[in-house]
């Protein structure tokens, strides 16, 4: 099974604002919680982001294929 994820910077434009805010909302509790996948590195999986939009009225994310899956 395959999980999408997105990383801070992707959810940052997305969300239209910057990574700092970003981390204000979740240490605030204002967006769940990431899950890291190392030391230094956390995502949200896309589909718990769009379960947060859903509850706010807002629209969902859309994933975007990998570059290697991108059509030209």
């Amino acid at each position: 099974m395959q999980v999408l994820v997105v990383r801070p910077a992707e959810l940052a434009i997305a969300l239209r604002c910057s990574e700092r805010t970003l981390r204000r909302m979740w240490e605030r509790g204002d967006l769940p919680e990431p899950t890291r996948l190392g030391p230094r590195s956390r995502v949200w999986p896309v589909a718990k982001i769009n379960q947060w939009l859903a509850q706010r009225g807002l629209e969902q994310l859309r994933p975007v294929p990998a570059e290697k899956e991108r059509v030209s």
